[in-house]
């Protein structure tokens, strides 16, 4: 007898606890699952400062050719280099090369000047792009900065 009514205590006591724990909770709710498909947001991208270059769009440009840039402090050299030009013909092959190197203090806030001396070699005159890139030191890909300036390019001998 002493030992049914430890067993018919435990129960009572499980039976109580559980119905207390059961009243704290609230009902669950269902969440309706919308089947209606929705329609992918056009990425909105703000333009990036960027520096300033003495080439204009569409300008005709010769070889060779001095450019100067101007960081505006909004792109950072790294050892006295902000990045490269490449001149890229319509079909975005390479036809010359120039590195963007400081005249003068280039380890400090705002803007530095940098000239680059780019030549190339094209066989008819044209219609192109310079490819305006950062010297990213880091290698991280959000660190990587570039625009586009569309030109027209002379014949070389």
């Amino acid at each position: 007898m002493f030992l049914s009514k430890k067993y018919l205590f435990l129960i009572l006591f499980l039976s109580v606890g559980i119905l207390a724990c059961q009243e704290g909770k609230a009902p669950q709710k269902e969440i309706p699952i919308s089947t209606k498909k929705e329609e992918p947001k056009e990425e909105v991208k703000e333009s990036e400062p960027r520096p300033s270059i003495s080439i204009k769009a569409n300008q005709e440009i010769t070889s060779p050719m001095t450019i100067e840039v101007n960081s505006e402090g909004v792109w950072f050299g790294f050892e006295g280099e902000l990045g490269t030009i490449r001149l890229l013909d319509e079909n975005d092959k390479e036809l010359g090369l120039g590195i963007m190197t400081a005249q003068g203090e280039w380890m400090k806030e705002g803007p530095v000047i940098y000239n680059c001396e780019l030549t190339y070699k094209a066989s008819k005159s044209g219609k192109g792009k310079l490819f305006v890139q950062n010297n990213n030191a880091s290698g991280l890909k959000e660190h990587d900065k570039s625009f586009e300036i569309p030109v027209a390019y002379t014949k070389t001998e």
